[in-house]
């Protein structure tokens, strides 16, 4: 089960993944790249900012559709205290196309490797 008791689909033929940390690619059933897992990190970088999920769906079906569809509300509309570079690195993580995203988790690290240097609350 992942953390709001939707169960991880992991059957032979369909898609494969813990639904809240899918991305549109994966929910849509095209190409997975790196780009995917980064994603997946920005979905863990936005609960640990918020504590919240960026898409919150009842079903599975909501929650496809609000990955596919909607921005996931900016951390610092949540959390004012939230540093805007870290904000910068998440958002950029869950950037709906995956071309937008950083390609792999190295460029992403890099980044918010330099945004925790740089923020003065941390």
């Amino acid at each position: 089960m992942d953390p709001v008791g939707l169960p991880s689909i992991t059957a032979v033929g369909r898609m494969i993944g813990t639904p809240t940390s899918m991305s549109p690619e994966q929910v849509r059933g095209r190409r997975v790249t790196p780009a995917a897992d980064v994603w997946g990190l920005g979905v863990l970088l936005y609960q640990a900012l918020t504590l919240e999920l960026p898409f919150q769906g009842i079903t599975v079906c909501d929650l496809a559709v609000e990955i596919v569809t909607a921005k996931p509300v900016s951390p610092r509309a949540i959390d004012p205290y939230v540093p805007r570079s870290l904000e910068s690195v998440c958002l950029h993580a869950l950037a709906r196309h995956p071309e937008a995203r950083p390609p792999d988790a190295g460029p992403f690290a890099s980044a918010l490797e330099a945004a925790l240097g740089s923020s003065p609350c941390l």
